[in-house]
């Protein structure tokens, strides 16, 4: 992972190699979520790079990185380095070291490209650079012409740009996606399959074989025709290009990814351009159009859209029952309007006042009306697949309304509807088990679930976010383990617990299954009960035992720490001090295993235990002993009582009869 210097001149040192000046912007070299600096390879100073320092609070794409820095590519923009870099006010911001485009970019023209030019080069070089990072299991999600650059001045070949600064489909028109996720919101498009990228590279070539200046609807009005008409008819039927272009874009810009060309048979094409295309198959029409707020709709996906958009119109139209009387009468569609009665009542229950109409029950709505589209709640509109990049920029961005409506989409359980409604396609089926597992994250009470947990189980590559850690941009479990153990040594932390709730659901979402169910069970394992502390330190050892990673020895001195009070539940004075020294000598180690190990010795209580008892009975004897010493004690004292009264009595008696006979013998005289 990367290493961070600073010298006077404002240079930026990343993996201790690569120079970012930051002094000398490049703003040719923009992306839409980062800013572009010279930069230079200590190790190479031929190599021509540029350093891209990523906006703060953006969830830029980790996973894709980290696999993006094994490719190397011709077609592609390579990857040298990532790191963490401060940015004004303290933030930490993401760094990357990309090889320099030598030739501007594709959009950069003033006039349509030649038909020829777009077969024998754009097209290939498309390919070819999809088939290297698919090969790799990325999807690039930013293909369009401002991403792509000549390779040279000639053209006669081309490079993809980069696509890790931004969370997938972040950057595109929405043009350059297909229907389903066009109108998602920005941060909640998802990655989806390798049919996503087709069909930019279908809208991508589209717009390069049309005039630049080419005027086009305001972007609600052309989704809106999009799903009226088709994709390729609202973006491809002005282009002027060969019949055999044209049947390349039809293959590409079909709306049923199921059917969308692959590179292999767009490869096949390119050897035997014919009339091959698959004919467009569009959802049936309703025989008259729906209206929401005065704009009219045919399909059920444009209405989930206007619905979304215009909530209050939704809860209307939904009471009077007009919705499903369309579905019924105007589109036939008998199983959606069943499924929809079911979740918000019958229309005469609704008629009379029974049932209400609220925000929740229009997402449902759209939900059972577009399966296959963006679940939408309370302005976000999120992809299936796209809940983790939007709630990663939820959270990057503080943003606690987003974060607040994400975690009640997943509460109310919407992507699972969508699942499972009457028209989703069997190849969503697999999120399913994926979201009612976040469904029961949510629900749980355990310190390591909740909404941090579902970040941390859908983005993969996210460092973690604790206060604790954040700052330093701990991407992957070794650089996690080494920031808290660098964390401890230079401040005084051990009243401040390692793990909030960030850390925990962090180290719980990366443990695997059987090392996180051991973790759990050895934080029930002292005899006082489970602790915070204790817990903290087993999940901390599982996650070391399974990445392998490096002793800590400063972060294994801070949980024992926090451990040494449960110890407390050790009777004996001396054995208890005797472990702490013995648990002190076991931390410098750094090794969390063996101290874990070591403070639940079973011997250690055991003895503890047996001495315990062994004391009690012999207090219980001794009490018997002294009790029954007691009562003799009482015994004596009546008898001794009885005679001293008894001889009292006689002495008494005496002393009597002589005062008498003193007294009878003195009257006498």
């Amino acid at each position: 992972m990367s290493d961070r210097a600073k010298s006077a001149s404002n240079v930026e040192l990343i993996d201790g190699r690569f120079e970012i000046d930051l002094d000398a912007p490049v703003p040719a070299l923009n992306s839409p979520r980062a800013e572009a600096y010279e930069a230079r390879d200590r190790e190479n100073s031929r190599a021509s790079l540029y350093g891209l320092v990523v906006s703060p609070g953006t969830a830029w794409r980790g996973a894709a990185a980290h696999a993006a820095l094994e490719i190397r590519h011709p077609a592609l923009l390579q990857l040298h380095a990532l790191g963490p870099y401060t940015v004004k006010g303290g933030k930490r911001a993401a760094v990357l070291v990309l090889e320099r485009p030598p030739g501007p970019r594709l959009s950069v023209r003033s006039a349509p490209l030649d038909d020829q030019l777009v077969r024998t080069v754009v097209l290939p070089g498309l390919l070819d650079g999809l088939s290297g990072l698919h090969g790799h299991g990325v999807r690039h999600r930013a293909i369009r012409p401002s991403n792509l650059f000549w390779a040279d001045e000639r053209k006669e070949s081309i490079i993809l740009g980069e696509c890790y600064s931004a969370p997938p489909g972040h950057d595109q028109a929405s043009d350059y996606e297909p229907i389903e996720r066009a109108g998602a919101s920005l941060q909640g498009r998802g990655e989806g399959s390798d049919a996503v990228d087709l069909f930019a590279v279908g809208a991508t070539l589209a717009e390069l074989l049309s005039p630049p200046t080419t005027e086009k609807p305001d972007p609600t009005t052309r989704l809106l025709l999009r799903m009226e008409r088709g994709s390729f008819e609202a973006l491809a039927s002005h282009v002027h290009c060969t019949g055999a272009l044209r049947e390349l874009l039809a293959g590409l810009l079909i709306d049923d990814a199921g059917r969308r060309w692959t590179i292999e048979e767009v490869r096949t094409w390119l050897l035997n351009p014919r009339a091959n295309a698959p004919a467009v198959v569009r959802p049936r029409d309703g025989t008259r159009p729906y209206s929401v707020h005065g704009k009219g709709a045919t399909q059920p996906r444009g209405i989930a859209h206007l619905f979304a958009q215009n909530v209050d119109a939704a809860r209307q139209d939904l009471q009077k029952g007009q919705l499903v009387r369309w579905l019924r009468s105007s589109l036939g569609e008998h199983d959606i309007a069943d499924e929809i009665e079911k979740h918000i009542g019958r229309a005469d229950e609704l008629a009379r006042g029974r049932r209400t109409i609220d925000e929740d029950q229009v997402a449902r709505v759209c939900c059972l009306l577009d399966p296959v589209g963006p679940v939408r709640f309370r302005g976000l509109s999120i992809m299936l697949d796209g809940f983790g990049p939007a709630l990663a920029q939820a959270v990057l961005a503080e943003d606690e309304e987003a974060q607040k409506s994400i975690t009640t989409m997943l509460t109310l359980g919407l992507p699972t509807l969508a699942l499972r409604g009457p028209n989703a396609p069997a190849a969503q089926k697999a999120l399913e088990a994926v979201h009612q597992s976040l469904r029961g994250h949510l629900r749980s009470k355990q310190p390591e679930a909740g909404i941090e947990r579902c970040l941390y189980e859908l983005e993969s590559e996210l460092p973690c976010l604790s206060p604790i850690v954040r700052e330093q941009l701990p991407i992957g479990v070794h650089r996690f383990l080494a920031v808290l153990d660098r964390y401890a040594s230079t401040v005084q932390v051990f009243a401040q617990r390692p793990l909030d709730r960030h850390a925990p659901a962090y180290v719980s979402a990366r443990l695997e299954a059987d090392l996180l169910k051991k973790a759990r069970a050895k934080s029930f394992a002292m005899r006082t009960g489970p602790s915070e502390a204790i817990t903290d330190l087993a999940m901390l050892a599982m996650f070391q035992i399974q990445s392998d990673a490096k002793p800590t020895p400063n972060l294994a001195r801070w949980l024992l720490e926090r451990v040494v009070p449960s110890l407390e539940g050790l009777r004996n004075k001396g054995r208890r001090q005797r472990l702490i020294r013995a648990l002190k000598q076991k931390a410098q180690e750094g090794d969390l295993a063996a101290l874990l190990e070591a403070l639940l010795d079973p011997r250690e209580f055991r003895a503890d235990e047996d001495e315990f008892r062994s004391a009690a009975n012999r207090y219980h004897a001794l009490g018997q002993q002294i009790d029954a010493l007691a009562r003799a004690h009482i015994k004596r004292a009546q008898i001794a009582g009885h005679f001293g009264r008894r001889i009292a009595a006689g002495l008494g008696t005496a002393v009597f009869v002589v005062a008498c006979f003193v007294a009878l013998l003195g009257s006498r005289l």
